[in-house]
């Protein structure tokens, strides 16, 4: 569905004008994104997007492959560990993925939101296939009263809730956030939150 990216003009490198649209389409949603604020964002021809990739939306489906492989959103644990052990490590993975790139997992919140293609897109290609590896061992040890016996979308919406405290930056000051001075920072706060969702699901056994 998409192409190669091309070189930029005025200097501007593949990663930087990918990097720029994500930041865009991020903060102000695809509709609200135009070609013409791209455009300015990125530094580049009001004919750039058009030109180089076809069309706004070519662009966003280049600008979300680019960035869900910089963000390595499909990797997992080691499927070897034991149940609880990678449940838990692909949760606490989870939330310093949305601490480290917090302009793409709103980009996906935001997304979530409307039915659309791009949503189609976004769930056969990242969503699914990222969290298909952690619904066997759920099942295990929920069969094994170790974790709570809800619906699936319920326990997908409890993982994936708690991001906002991530992305939702001017939110987050608001309650007393302090602002992360470094990646170290990140991800102890990426931890704290990771804890409190483990401790909610594995409450049964108090884990």
């Amino acid at each position: 569905m998409t192409k190669p990216v091309p070189t930029g003009d005025r200097g501007r490198s593949d990663q930087e004008i990918l990097r720029r649209g994500l930041t865009a389409f991020s903060e102000l949603g695809y509709d609200h994104t135009t070609v013409r604020e791209l455009a300015a964002r990125i530094g580049v021809s009001r004919n750039f997007v058009g030109d180089r990739f076809g069309s706004k939306s070519a662009f966003w489906f280049a600008v979300v492959d680019f960035a869900c492989a910089e963000a390595e959103v499909m990797s997992t644990p080691d499927a070897r560990l034991p149940d609880d052990e990678f449940v838990k490590k692909t949760i606490r993975g989870f939330y310093r993925n949305a601490a480290r790139h917090p302009d793409l997992h709103r980009l996906l919140a935001d997304e979530a939101a409307r039915d659309s293609d791009r949503l189609t897109y976004l769930y056969d290609k990242y969503i699914e296939p990222s969290f298909v590896h952690i619904w066997e061992p759920i099942d295990r040890l929920t069969a094994a009263g170790r974790i709570l016996d809800v619906p699936r979308h319920l326990l997908f919406f409890t993982i994936i809730g708690p991001t906002m405290a991530m992305t939702h930056a001017p939110l987050a000051a608001r309650l007393g956030r302090h602002t992360p001075t470094d990646i170290d920072d990140l991800d102890r706060y990426a931890d704290q939150i990771a804890e409190l969702v483990i401790d909610g699901l594995f409450v049964v056994t108090g884990s």
